[in-house]
């Protein structure tokens, strides 16, 4: 029973080193980005063996729950686009007991964290909130500067989604700041770009474009793919708010684009609701309800919070094609 205890364990500690330089590589950008996902298709059965087998084993050995609450986390960027939003809850919170049953503050605050951000994609804001609020103690705790700004960034997201971005484009500003003391240019982008789409949400455009430009600056200075994706589909949508449709098409084709070769879904689907609704405001209603209804099959497949509204809006854009004004 021991030789196989230690046989599960070893396997998930190699195949939690394997997702581990997977996700690296995928952060890297490029041919690495390419090669990242191909491996991590090709690995992805070992891996999830490795975890579910760590998962079980957490509670009655410590290596085991070290592997647990690191599995969520060092494949983050690759599982948070992979896996659906109720499933990372599971994840992380097995994560999160087992950072607990180890006194790791630290990963604590990040799976709180991890959970919080899950909970908003499914529309829990309230929920949500309860858990940044320990994210955001536990890292203060901790001391943990990196984890203080994470969870500031994700009480900026939860404000958002309670259409509430002056609240938000506040948290968003606190962690750009501290990301900015670290040196952390990724964290950098994102907050930039989140700056953007408060401001824009409070009808400050010209703010809003600067913030965007700040953010795909960077992201295509170190070759952040993802963060260049969001940062010109929410350009397009401020192109849309401000009366240059075209443009906006053209640069939200840009993002799909990115979208696609990262194998990002949920930005696929962002994008292609992005061209729906600006083919729709041109008064391309085929164009509009081909792109609107392959962004709602994603959206639908992923569990977010969109689907049911996107899903009422294209049953509009639906209706007004069939019933075009004369």
């Amino acid at each position: 029973m021991a030789s196989r205890l230690e046989a599960q364990v070893r396997h998930a500690e190699h195949f939690e080193t394997v997702l581990r330089d997977i996700n690296e590589l995928y952060l890297e950008g490029g041919q690495s980005l390419k090669l990242g996902l191909t491996l991590f298709d090709a690995e992805r059965s070992n891996i999830e063996e490795g975890w579910s087998a760590v998962r079980v084993l957490a509670n009655d050995d410590d290596r085991a729950a070290k592997l647990c609450s690191s599995y969520p986390r060092v494949g983050a960027a690759l599982l948070n686009m992979r896996v659906p939003p109720r499933e990372r809850i599971q994840r992380s919170e097995a994560g999160l007991t087992a950072a607990q049953r180890l006194a790791d503050r630290q990963a604590e605050s990040r799976h709180l964290g991890d959970i919080a951000a899950a909970h908003v994609a499914l529309g829990d804001t309230g929920r949500a909130f309860d858990y940044l609020q320990r994210q955001l103690e536990g890292a203060q705790a901790a001391s943990d500067l990196g984890g203080q700004a994470a969870a500031l960034g994700n009480l900026g997201n939860a404000s958002m989604a309670e259409r509430n971005p002056k609240k938000a484009a506040d948290y968003y500003a606190q962690a750009l700041s501290i990301y900015r003391e670290l040196g952390l240019h990724r964290s950098e982008a994102d907050a930039l770009n989140n700056l953007g789409v408060a401001h824009k949400d409070l009808g400050e455009f010209e703010t809003s474009r600067a913030y965007h430009n700040d953010a795909l600056k960077i992201s295509q200075e170190i070759n952040y793919r993802r963060g260049q994706g969001q940062t010109l589909n929410n350009l397009a949508i401020v192109c849309r708010k401000t009366g240059d449709h075209q443009n906006a098409i053209n640069i939200c084709e840009q993002a799909l684009s990115i979208f696609r070769e990262i194998g990002d879904r949920l930005g696929e689907a962002q994008a292609l609701w992005s061209l729906a609704k600006t083919n729709s405001e041109l008064g391309h209603q085929a164009q509009a309800v081909s792109s609107g209804a392959a962004a709602l099959l994603i959206f639908e497949s992923l569990e977010t919070r969109q689907a049911s509204r996107v899903r009422d809006q294209l049953a509009a854009m639906q209706k007004q094609r069939e019933s075009p004004v004369k």
